[in-house]
């Protein structure tokens, strides 16, 4: 029995280094996942222009958002000295409706808010119906050009103005709307 002793002994022995990872390889590191960035798409909602927009007019122009994202506009006139008011609504807005500011406004620059051309953005927005309305709240007739895209958030905004923009003092009111074309 003197002769299994030692040997005994030898199995403990090898039995304690292997269990505190004495003989055993190395774990492999945990990889790090790496964030594949989110490409930059939009897709163009409106594109158009208009001559002949009279003093106190608006123009509308329907749109469709295909996709939720943001809204990014564009809007331009001819003479920087004429006040242009910008809006976007959901669904429709009467002339009557605007005038009282009761429509459902996703943005809105009234016209000495901010210079020409142009240039908002609407976060987050659902997709679905809107409508443009352009306003010369001037006293010459305006041409106007317009561009509406939907961009997903990896795209760099025009501007960070929010949601709802809009001038403080008297609201413009507007005697005639007519259609983009």
């Amino acid at each position: 029995m003197k002769g299994l002793r030692p040997l005994g002994i030898a199995a403990l022995s090898l039995a304690s280094l292997t269990s505190c990872g004495g003989g055993s390889s190395p774990a492999a590191p945990t990889p790090v996942a790496v964030a594949t960035p989110v490409p930059c798409t939009q897709a163009t909602a409106l594109e158009g222009s208009v001559s002949g927009l009279g003093s106190f007019v608006v123009v509308t122009a329907p749109f469709t958002a295909g996709t939720a994202g943001r809204l990014d506009v564009f809007v331009d006139w001819t003479f920087a000295t004429t006040p242009i008011a910008v809006y976007v609504v959901r669904g429709t807005c009467s002339l009557e409706q605007l005038n009282a500011r009761t429509c459902d406004f996703v943005l809105r620059s009234e016209a000495a808010t901010t210079p020409k051309p142009r240039k908002l953005s609407a976060p987050n927005v659902a997709a679905g119906n809107y409508l443009l309305i352009v306003g010369n709240a001037g006293t010459q007739d305006e041409a106007s050009s317009a561009v509406i895209q939907v961009s997903s958030a990896s795209c760099p905004a025009f501007a960070a103005a929010g949601t709802v923009a809009q001038s403080a003092g008297e609201s413009v009111r507007y005697s005639a709307a007519k259609s983009w074309r």
